[in-house]
């Protein structure tokens, strides 16, 4: 009874490993989608930098750009996960704070001060602790990348301007 039970168990695995060598010698499929944000991610981050290194007064235009379409994605995504209260985190208010700073206000030393605190505490601090990556196939991620990194980037370039 019990060197038959073995055997079956044998066989059991023997068929696992043999479904589980198929499975890993399969190519990978790759979606189109996957596909389109990984080019568009790298686009992007090359964009970013050039706009840094040549025209950096700029970065609040590019800024805007970006800002206005990945958060209207991000709305319809998360609302059709049912996950839209998420957009009433802390950061999303930074952002709103931000566009505010730019436009509004540009010349509100106060304000800048504390967007430039707001950008190197709890916002890099969020990139760490939230486990933000640059996954170039994920939209969400480079999404919440571009939320907290490049708004710290761009306040960066306001250091010189506090006095």
């Amino acid at each position: 009874m019990a060197h038959e039970q073995r055997k079956k168990l044998e066989m059991k695995i023997k068929a696992r490993r043999k479904k589980f060598k198929q499975l890993m010698s399969e190519p990978k499929v790759v979606l189109t989608r996957d596909k389109l944000s990984f080019v568009c991610g790298v686009i992007t981050i090359m964009i970013i930098e050039a706009v840094l290194l040549v025209a950096p007064q700029r970065m609040e235009e590019l800024y805007t750009t970006l800002l206005i379409p990945l958060m209207l994605a991000r709305y319809v995504i998360y609302k059709s996960d049912l996950y839209h209260y998420f957009m009433y985190d802390f950061c999303y208010y930074a952002q709103v704070l931000m566009l505010l700073q730019m436009y509004k206000y540009p010349n509100n030393t106060e304000l800048r001060k504390v967007m430039f605190s707001i950008a190197n505490g709890p916002l890099c601090f969020a990139i760490v602790m939230w486990r933000n990556s640059l996954v170039f196939h994920s939209m969400d991620k480079m999404t919440s990348m571009f939320i907290h990194y490049t708004y710290t980037t761009f306040n960066g370039n306001f250091l010189s301007t506090l006095e």
